[in-house]
């Protein structure tokens, strides 16, 4: 196999390990107090452009932190 495949396979068995401890977080965040889309605030006009295309650049996503 593969060094990234190893990566993938592992990053899937701890979100596997973790679905509990999520699914219990989920749980907490949905019962909690929520705001509606009214509350938030109205973008102004500039905030509603695209951005240029060196501000969406992304950095590449690296799995290289997972044991």
């Amino acid at each position: 196999m593969t060094n990234e495949l190893l990566q993938v396979i592992w990053t899937v068995e701890e979100s596997l390990a973790m679905a509990s401890e999520l699914c219990a977080s989920l749980d907490r965040i949905i019962q909690s107090p929520l705001f509606a889309a009214a509350e938030l605030p109205e973008p102004e006009a500039s905030e509603r452009e695209a951005s240029s295309e060196s501000e969406s650049d992304q950095a590449e996503f690296r799995l290289g932190a997972i044991p």
